[in-house]
């Protein structure tokens, strides 16, 4: 597959995921704010119950589809130049054991992926929480009192728990796929 067709083919699958999986995520947000923060519920009910699951999700929508495409098209990208074919050392290939050429391309996708995530997945979180009718005043208010910095709240222990996780799944991934290619 060429490049475009991962950037392309990696946006739509992060737009079908959240569009799958967003409500789920609005229930945990809510959960643990009320459980951690005590919020009144009084925030959120001037929504329409099956709306409000999906709060904040065309926030997320607009930075998760071009992150999603990033990671695949950056991982792929990578991948190709780190590994040269691979056709071994010997041959003119690279000489990083393909692991090792999964892991970085996974962290670098997830990276960039991250850097134009973060500052929607803030706003998103805010709304989910209730604390904003819309995302344009979310961001407003975020850049008001923390300044641009608030958008890349969490940015750091995000990454570094989605770095090994993806590093992890990427390496099992391309391991599985070439046991599968042999069998055939």
């Amino acid at each position: 597959m060429d490049h475009l067709a991962n950037v392309i083919c990696g946006g739509i699958a992060g737009f079908a995921a959240d569009a799958l999986l967003y409500p789920l995520d609005t229930l945990k947000t809510r959960s643990q704010l009320e459980r951690n923060l005590k919020v009144e519920r009084r925030h959120m009910q001037h929504i329409p119950r099956y709306r409000s699951l999906y709060t904040g999700f065309f926030v997320l929508a607009l930075g998760d589809v071009p992150s999603s495409a990033a990671f695949y098209g950056i991982y792929e990208f990578t991948k190709d130049v780190l590994s040269g074919g691979h056709p071994g050392p010997d041959k003119g290939g690279s000489t990083l054991p393909l692991p090792l050429v999964h892991l970085m391309g996974s962290s670098c996708g997830q990276f960039c992926s991250l850097l134009i995530r973060n500052p929607f997945e803030v706003v998103k979180q805010q709304m989910q929480a209730g604390l904003y009718s819309s995302s344009y005043d979310t961001f407003r208010s975020i850049r008001r009192t923390q300044g641009y910095k608030g958008l890349y709240a969490g940015f750091f222990p995000t990454l570094m728990r989605e770095v090994p996780f993806d590093g992890i799944q990427f390496m099992l991934w391309e391991r599985l796929k070439t046991l599968e290619s042999a069998k055939s």
